[in-house]
């Protein structure tokens, strides 16, 4: 007995899958939200010291540090819950670490909503300006392309470009230049007297982030969440690059 072929529907094939795979990469944005959200109210609800100890739980398995992005996302997208995913186009291939560099985005992306009926208020990131922002075209190393899409690092120097402190390009992100002696991109920072121990600081949370991610979360990522990833290990060469070289330097002048 031959078996049936199945019919080839193009209707099928391409447009609910793609309208499927499309409406989880949204939900995967509105989980981490969600998962700041029950955080936050874990924090409110349990006694004081005894947060971090349900974070170690064997029920739960959070860092510290994770639990603390993962708030900070919630304080600034909470209202996004409330949205229909038509409203969520603007960040639906947006990572944890993406959502997280966009709560420094400057005051003026930013905007006051009631959180409950008794007149409270929430500062929050305005969806319109921040889709506005993100669908925002630039130039990044001859090639234009949408801030939305660019590398975690380029991403953040958008960002930190937006708020007009390019000091704080030097301290968080600084200038990748390309050392004309090898084939090692160097990331270079002025000389401010806290450089080392920001490169540290910068290269231990991207650590951190990674050290979170397991089998699982690997098995469960989606393209556009393997890239990014490969982003943060390839920005992670360049800041260990770069500490070893302002060590060395230090070094040389004790």
């Amino acid at each position: 007995m031959e078996t049936e072929v199945a019919k080839y529907d193009e209707d099928y094939q391409f447009n609910n899958l793609a309208n499927i795979y499309n409406k989880k990469k949204k939900e995967s944005i509105l989980n981490i939200i969600e998962c700041g959200k029950i955080l936050s109210e874990a924090k409110q609800e349990l006694p004081h010291g005894r947060f971090q100890a349900w974070l170690a739980d064997t029920r739960v398995q959070e860092s510290v540090k994770t639990a603390q992005r993962l708030m900070q996302i919630f304080a600034n997208f909470r209202h996004l819950l409330t949205l229909n995913f038509d409203q969520l186009e603007s960040i639906n291939n947006l990572g944890m670490m993406k959502l997280l560099t966009l709560t420094e985005l400057p005051d003026r992306f930013h905007k006051q909503i009631e959180i409950d009926g008794n007149g409270n208020m929430a500062d929050v990131i305005d969806e319109q300006k921040l889709a506005d922002f993100l669908d925002k075209a630039v130039v990044v190393n001859g090639e234009v392309k949408q801030v939305k899409n660019l590398s975690l690092p380029d991403f953040r120097k958008q960002i930190i470009e937006e708020s007009g402190d390019y000091s704080r390009v030097q301290e968080k992100v600084g200038d990748v230049e390309e050392n004309r002696d090898s084939d090692i991109n160097i990331l270079t920072v002025p000389n401010p007297p806290n450089t080392i121990s920001a490169l540290s600081s910068i290269l231990q949370d991207n650590i951190d982030y990674v050290a979170n991610i397991d089998d699982t979360k690997i098995f469960e990522m989606t393209e556009d969440m393997k890239k990014e990833l490969k982003d943060i290990l390839v920005h992670n060469k360049g800041l260990l690059e770069a500490l070893i070289v302002r060590i060395n330097d230090a070094v040389v002048k004790l």
